[in-house]
């Protein structure tokens, strides 16, 4: 896959967070949080905030993410 097609994938994004393991975390509103690979290739989801709102804060997005990338550094 190309950077192309990552920054296409990309565009619309609320919040990018590129992570110390390679990972770009992906956030375009509601309450899902896409997780890319450099290649592009979505290697996870999770969903974070208050599904009764269909939304999240983006302090909890930030805060997710954070958690996310400690959870799978220690995984490593």
């Amino acid at each position: 896959m190309s950077s192309e097609r990552l920054m296409a994938q990309l565009d619309g994004a609320r919040l990018a967070r590129y992570d110390a393991n390679g990972y770009l975390l992906v956030w375009f509103g509601g309450h899902g949080v896409c997780v890319y690979e450099a290649s592009g290739r979505e290697v996870d989801y999770f969903t974070v905030g208050d599904f009764r709102e269909n939304n999240a804060s983006l302090e909890d997005v930030e805060e997710s993410m954070v958690q996310w990338s400690k959870d799978t550094g220690d995984d490593s």
